[in-house]
């Protein structure tokens, strides 16, 4: 019965939302039905491209939003099935936002000036094998889910700049 799906408000080349969309069989026989996605390029995806359920049972299809530029988006996802000629189609919406790194988002320990202290912050992530989520979050300063040296250059042009 989903026919309009808002994946929200995310980072473009950074984010990704997810939403899970249940299928439920009504009928009296087997429910087998494709996906298809229509609009790709808008960073959305389907997590799989079939379903076949049995009557009265129940099931999800996850829908996934990355988009890699800044703008709105949007797609259609259409599941074509046996119990009608006609697909039943879900309109995906979602907006991918820039990624602006900042003096802000530069000064880790709030003082309002990138110094030391902070590149000290920094390097305590660089080159660790593995961030979690929230470190990512904190340190990747170019959006691209890793702490390389792109994000030190983006750290080193920030140093000695204070918060306005």
């Amino acid at each position: 019965s989903v026919t309009e799906v808002n994946l929200g408000s995310i980072f473009a080349a950074r984010d990704t939302s997810y939403v899970r969309i249940p299928v439920r069989n009504g009928g009296d026989a087997v429910l087998e039905g494709r996906w298809f996605l229509d609009n790709a390029v808008g960073g959305f995806s389907v997590s799989r491209d079939s379903t076949a359920l049995a009557p009265g049972l129940t099931d999800t299809v996850t829908v996934g939003f990355a988009p890699r530029t800044v703008g709105q988006k949007t797609g259609r996802l259409y599941f074509f099935h046996n119990a009608s000629t006609r697909p039943h189609v879900i309109n995906l919406t979602g907006e991918a936002r820039q990624f602006v790194t900042s003096v802000e988002t530069v000064d880790f320990n709030s003082s309002g000036t990138v110094d030391f202290d902070d590149y000290f912050l920094f390097m305590d992530q660089f080159g660790k094998a593995s961030l979690s989520p929230e470190e990512i979050g904190t340190f990747d300063l170019n959006g691209d889910h890793l702490l390389d040296a792109s994000d030190f250059f983006i750290f080193a042009d920030l140093f000695g700049r204070s918060v306005d």
